[in-house]
């Protein structure tokens, strides 16, 4: 059994199609359930129909660009700025590179807070290709994801 929805793997084919594979770093769930379960051979775990991915962007025009071209291929634009949706996947896009993330925060436009991107350079850098079907996607390496997850639960505000 595939780890990840056929959907998911779809919306991933479009947009390494459309924005370039050298442009894209999966990070998130489908890191552990491709580098784990996949290529281990392990099953039962659940399958993943969201992708979160790292793209780098220069600035937000080169961002809402790339968001364009994916909805000209037939993604839907989704309630918040990152989160698109292809199918029954749910795509989280995250802008990337220094100058979009001065001092390593992300400030969305139109949102009062930001988010850290502590972690986004190494795990960008560690980045390697792996094949999942017929795709080969650029991803994190599980440490890479932990440690973003980290970052991502002491960054949330508390409750």
């Amino acid at each position: 059994m595939m780890p990840i929805d056929p959907s998911a793997l779809e919306a991933l084919r479009l947009l390494l199609q459309v924005i370039g594979a050298e442009r894209v770093v999966v990070i998130g769930a489908t890191v552990p359930a491709v580098l784990i379960d996949l290529h281990h051979g392990l099953t039962g775990a659940r399958t993943t129909h969201d992708v979160d991915v790292v793209v780098r962007a220069a600035n937000w025009e080169e961002f809402e660009e790339l968001k364009r071209r994916l909805v000209a291929v037939g993604f839907r634009q989704l309630g918040t700025p990152r989160r698109l949706e292809y199918g029954t996947a749910e795509v989280d896009l995250i802008p990337y590179s220094r100058t979009l993330a001065p001092g390593g925060k992300l400030e969305w436009p139109g949102e009062d807070r930001a988010m850290s991107t502590l972690g986004f350079e190494e795990a960008v850098e560690s980045a390697r290709p792996e094949q999942v079907g017929s795709l080969v996607i650029p991803m994190a390496s599980v440490a890479g994801c932990v440690l973003l997850k980290f970052v991502a639960y002491n960054d949330q505000p508390p409750e």
